[in-house]
């Protein structure tokens, strides 16, 4: 006598062949098909494990018990590898080159090819291709596109953060979304990295930074462009320190923004951050 089917979670489901219901009773040598269904937890992870226990009428009033166990890689959504990309100090004469890998873990469907966007920035450049690797590289992941990334250089970056994003769709998939973030490398420094405005708002003060350079000094340097409302200029460079003075107002904190520099023929310039301290 087939008493009953205990399952582990309510998203099992028992169903006998020919809509046959529990009890049963079996006559000796006899069977009968039980399907067992379940339908995965989003929740519990990769791996999932479930089990059903068999109770039948045993010798006396001790049933017997029968374990079923049911283990099972879930099918994984795309992700990418790495989640997010950022790049620091690149080359300059070239654009900055690098890749994401898509990949699923085990997944047996086929993954059809995803559809790329790139947001925030008309500089970061990305296609999409399938990978040429067949075999997963860890027994557990399988790739399956590779989304290669290309960020052009432009004049003048001086050290500046260009930043966007990656947006990855495929059908029936969930929406993979990768940051982006890159600097270029400059041969124009300044010591300290920001200027530091402290003081009370609306009071003019002056603060000093340090040009380090790689290639040929600047014999003269202009304000190319400041943030909005702040009355920035050069008071003084020496060449011989390469100290420059700035002379500019204390703003409120949510103000702070970036000053770009250049020199006298434009051929360089350089964006510095203003971090505005008041009192």
């Amino acid at each position: 006598m087939v008493k009953s089917i205990r399952t582990t979670c309510t998203c099992m489901a028992t169903v006998a062949e020919g809509g046959k219901t529990l009890p049963l009773s079996l006559a000796p040598m006899g069977f009968v098909d039980v399907t067992i269904t379940t339908t995965a937890n989003p929740g519990a992870g990769l791996e999932q494990t479930y089990s059903a226990i068999i109770e039948t009428d045993g010798e006396g009033d001790s049933p017997r018990e029968y374990p079923i166990a049911m283990q099972f890689v879930v099918a994984d959504i795309l992700k990418a590898e790495s989640p997010s990309l950022q790049i620091h100090e690149a080359d300059a004469d070239a654009p900055a080159n690098s890749s994401l890998v898509l990949f699923t873990y085990r997944d047996p469907r086929v993954i059809a090819m995803p559809t790329i966007r790139v947001l925030g920035s008309d500089r970061i450049k990305a296609e999409v291709r399938a990978s040429t690797i067949q075999k997963d590289h860890d027994r557990k992941t399988l790739p399956r596109y590779v989304v290669g990334v290309r960020i052009e250089p432009a004049s003048g970056d001086g050290g500046e953060l260009i930043e966007g994003s990656i947006e990855i769709e495929t059908p029936g998939e969930a929406k993979v979304t990768v940051p982006v973030s890159c600097s270029f490398r400059s041969d124009i420094r300044f010591q300290p990295s920001f200027v530091g405005a402290g003081g009370c708002v609306g009071e003019v003060v002056d603060r000093d930074i340090y040009q380090e350079f790689a290639g040929d000094a600047w014999k003269d340097i202009t304000v190319v462009s400041k943030p909005e409302g702040c009355e920035v200029r050069v008071s003084r460079f020496d060449a011989g320190t390469n100290r420059i003075r700035l002379t500019l107002p204390v703003l409120a904190a949510d103000q702070s923004g970036f000053l770009v520099l250049a020199s006298s023929d434009r051929l360089k310039s350089v964006r510095v951050p203003i971090r505005y301290q008041p009192e």
